[in-house]
């Protein structure tokens, strides 16, 4: 479940009678569990359309509200039948080209200019017609936070544990690095990668958070765009350079336990910006910072 202040902002645009909203991201079924959450906590019955299964009432629901509803115009047409509620429309954007939907979609704006609720269109960098646009806020379904992975981590060890033996054998710091290494993955990349590792052999070690990052490496350089580097490199490679060194020291139990860092109200380090000429050290610095 994503942390609630992911959707504050979308619920205080359906009570401020928002009736279309983009949330966009690539999580689509983390924004669908939580566009569930917030129908609950505004009282609105949740309906979820997606052009396979056609018009449903909530996440898992197992009948359409209405026949044929598979097409987007049939559906977005319910929409107008059914009332009050919040509904999720995913992959929508790929059928906003065709006037007859954009048509429906105004339809359903209108009607929630009366009643409560909205339309929530889901993806990635949707192109949304001019017509819509007057009418439509874009908010984007901000990452996994290091609470969202810990949970995560911690669901997964008990839905196992419940099937299955599962020896965990973490330290407190092993576990804060395993989860500290899931950061900048979506949380079903995420979800695999550890379910991979408890059933392979039944167990978490220290070694596995190693495979944590070769999975990552992988997944990181699918699209060609980021370079993966393993951790070789430590800062008794680098000469000199104390300044960075005794920021390190100092800042080592922030980036290691992030959680317990903010108890203190110590906040984590955005990153570390290195300047200088070529050939100064710069790409050696970066690994050994990684590697620290």
């Amino acid at each position: 479940m994503p942390s609630d202040a992911n959707f504050d902002e979308l619920e205080l645009l359906v009570r401020a009678k928002y009736a279309l909203i983009v949330l966009d991201t690539v999580e689509v079924e983390r924004a669908e569990q939580g566009l569930a959450l917030s129908s609950s906590r505004l009282n609105l019955l949740y309906f979820s359309w997606s052009r396979s299964r056609g018009l449903r009432r909530g996440v898992l629901g197992s009948d359409p509200v209405m026949s044929n509803t598979e097409n987007p115009a049939k559906a977005l047409a319910a929409v107008v039948e059914e009332g009050a509620g919040l509904f999720h429309f995913r992959g929508l954007g790929a059928h906003l080209e065709d006037p007859a939907v954009v048509s429906h979609v105004l339809d359903v704006v209108q009607q929630f200019s009366v009643r409560r609720g909205a339309l929530v269109l889901t993806g990635h960098n949707i192109r949304l017609p001019d017509a819509l646009r007057p009418h439509a806020t874009v908010i984007r379904l901000a990452g996994a936070s290091f609470d969202d992975y810990r949970l995560l981590l911690e669901r997964l060890i008990r839905e196992y544990s419940a099937r299955m033996p599962v020896k965990v054998e973490l330290t407190h710091e092993d576990r804060m690095r395993l989860v500290n290494n899931l950061t900048g993955l979506t949380v079903t990349e995420a979800e695999k990668i550890i379910t991979r590792l408890i059933v392979e052999d039944g167990a978490l070690r220290a070694h596995d958070i190693e495979r944590v990052n070769s999975a990552k490496r992988q997944i990181v350089e699918q699209d060609g765009l980021l370079e993966f580097y393993p951790h070789t490199e430590g800062m008794d490679q680098v000469a000199g350079l104390g300044g960075l060194k005794n920021w390190l020291t100092r800042r080592r139990a922030v980036v290691t336990d992030p959680r317990r860092a903010e108890e203190f109200g110590l906040g984590f380090p955005k990153g570390v910006l290195l300047l200088g000429v070529p050939g100064c050290g710069k790409s050696l610095c970066a690994k050994s910072v990684a590697r620290e």
